[in-house]
């Protein structure tokens, strides 16, 4: 008795890419029914199981491939993504008026910029904390009225771009703060 068996495989993952700030966002996809898509960012590494879009902010190769009940597990598909930095941001001063409360900071534009995420630290918290983000890319200050009163505050910034990684954090700047009058 001889029986024909026909064997499908599962059809590689589409790998599709859109910008976003801070890098790309990666999207799988198969046409092969109740598939499990697996990934990874480098060739020795192992898989991980795809559940949703994920981002990229440095230049890799995205291995993919699909699984599923019935079918031999697909082709691995892969697909270099380049993901360029945009450059850093030099804070230039932080100057702080105690009289009205508030710290200003001043910085170039920076080539290619969306816009500019601002940091702040003081000298109980060595973290640093995002504040707050500034939309638009010819932005060259920010003003801050909500810092640690009575603490000395240091300041850090970072540009971001859509389809590029966020840069690297600038240089840091501090201020020493008054408490400001409750009265």
């Amino acid at each position: 008795v001889s029986k024909k068996v026909v064997v499908t495989k599962a059809k590689a993952p589409a790998i599709s890419v859109a910008n976003c700030v801070g890098g790309v966002k990666i999207t799988l996809k198969t046409t092969t029914p109740n598939a499990t898509l697996y990934y990874k960012t480098s060739k020795d590494g192992s898989y991980i199981k795809y559940t949703e879009p994920f981002l990229l902010s440095s230049t890799k190769t995205i291995y993919a491939k699909a699984s599923s009940k019935g079918y031999v597990t697909s082709p691995t598909a892969s697909k270099k993504i380049s993901v360029s930095k945009v450059a850093t941001p030099t804070l230039s001063s932080a100057k702080v008026d105690n009289e009205i409360g508030k710290v200003t900071l001043k910085w170039k534009v920076v080539s290619g910029a969306q816009g500019y995420y601002i940091y702040r630290a003081d000298e109980f918290n060595s973290a640093y904390v995002l504040v707050d983000k500034v939309i638009g890319g010819k932005a060259t200050s920010y003003t801050d009225y909500d810092y640690s009163a009575g603490l000395k505050n240091t300041y850090k910034i970072r540009a971001y771009c859509s389809g590029k990684a966020t840069s690297s954090y600038s240089n840091a700047k501090s201020v020493n703060t008054v408490a400001k009058d409750d009265s």
